[in-house]
């Protein structure tokens, strides 16, 4: 709504048959920060991206089988603002997932395209 971005990393490891895998590959998604107060999301996924990269060998059968995408925060206009619960429009996001607005709530609407895709 304010015009923050809402980052996505992705981590993998290339298989023996390349690309043509990679698209059969099973994507695992996990957020944070959705409610902009939950600070503790942010240590959180801080800890799991430095894991994640820093010690792959030990996450190799997953990253080969899966793609993980993260979603460090959800909310990044809420979080600037101040909001404990809400987005800019002062909406709790997490009680939009089954029926989500691309105007009123575009933070959840393009995660749950990307994550249906």
């Amino acid at each position: 709504m304010g015009g923050l971005n809402i980052y996505q990393i992705s981590i993998t490891k290339r298989t023996q048959a390349g690309a043509k895998k990679f698209n059969k590959k099973k994507c695992i998604y996990i957020q944070a920060r959705l409610h902009a107060a939950e600070t503790h999301g942010s240590f959180i996924m801080k800890n799991l991206i430095k894991e994640l990269t820093e010690n792959s060998k030990e996450y190799d059968e997953i990253l080969h089988n899966c793609i993980i995408k993260l979603v460090p925060m959800v909310n990044p206009d809420g979080v600037t603002i101040g909001n404990a619960r809400c987005s800019l429009v002062g909406i709790d996001l997490n009680r939009r997932w089954a029926d989500t607005n691309p105007i009123i709530h575009p933070e959840i609407h393009f995660l749950k395209l990307a994550m249906e895709q």
